[in-house]
């Protein structure tokens, strides 16, 4: 494994944002899967590279365990996929990933980084 090369995936804590008062809340799971990050953590595992997603949607207090992932596992590259409505989270998370680890470069994907 290419153990100097490590990617996180991340999956901001966008449930409550967009379902909070939603009426179909009930009808949508906080742990969907998103499939593209999937295919591109198992592609890079394939080549060799150590790949993780990380889906905050999963967690109750989700800057701290992003804090605590990004001090522990010291990635050189985090993803972050994303819609329109939560480019401010975007940005929140992204300051927060840099100020940890100002040597980690933050990509931004998915369809509102697409369209741009």
């Amino acid at each position: 494994m290419k153990e100097s090369l490590y990617i996180l995936f991340i999956v901001l804590p966008y449930y409550f944002l967009i379902f909070e008062n939603s009426t179909v809340k009930e009808a949508v799971s906080r742990a969907t899967i998103i499939l593209s990050l999937a295919v591109l953590a198992g592609a890079l595992r394939r080549a060799g590279y150590k790949a993780r997603i990380l889906d905050l949607n999963l967690e109750d207090h989700p800057e701290e365990v992003l804090e605590r992932v990004i001090r522990e596992s010291n990635p050189r590259y985090a993803g972050i996929t994303f819609t329109t409505p939560l480019f401010e989270l975007v940005r929140r998370y992204s300051s927060l990933i840099k100020s940890l680890n100002p040597q980690t470069t933050v990509i931004g994907g998915g369809p509102h980084a697409t369209v741009l």
